[in-house]
């Protein structure tokens, strides 16, 4: 794995560990973000429980890269879903901005993993 993979992969791990973390969590802000997608909190909390062990893969593929590929495969998949999510519920500038930002980082990461 290359040292932009690698840096990559860290950050995106994190990032959607933490993101998992806080979607199952139910704290009102994410109630709120799930209203905000015209979704159901019990709907809106599954891509928490899909998040946060991606990212955990993402963290465990530094020394089982067929797993951080893997990890990486399924976020970018799940990231083009939530694009469309926020782009069906009308979601603001700054929300889509966010899950389009998380969807190149992401795709990005898949493209550096392939390619090494």
């Amino acid at each position: 794995m290359s040292g932009a993979a690698t840096t990559l992969s860290v950050v995106v791990g994190v990032y959607y560990l933490l993101a998992g973390a806080i979607k199952l969590s139910g704290i009102p802000q994410v109630r709120e973000r799930a209203a905000g997608l015209n979704l159901p909190f019990e709907r809106y909390r599954l891509f928490g429980v899909a998040e946060a062990p991606a990212g955990a893969g993402l963290l465990i593929g530094l020394f089982v890269p067929e797993l951080a590929l893997a990890a990486a495969l399924f976020l970018a998949l799940l990231m083009v879903v939530l694009v469309g999510l926020h782009v069906r519920a009308g979601s603001g500038a700054g929300r889509l901005l966010q899950a389009v930002a998380c969807s190149v980082a992401t795709i990005a990461l898949t493209v550096l993993l392939i390619a090494t």
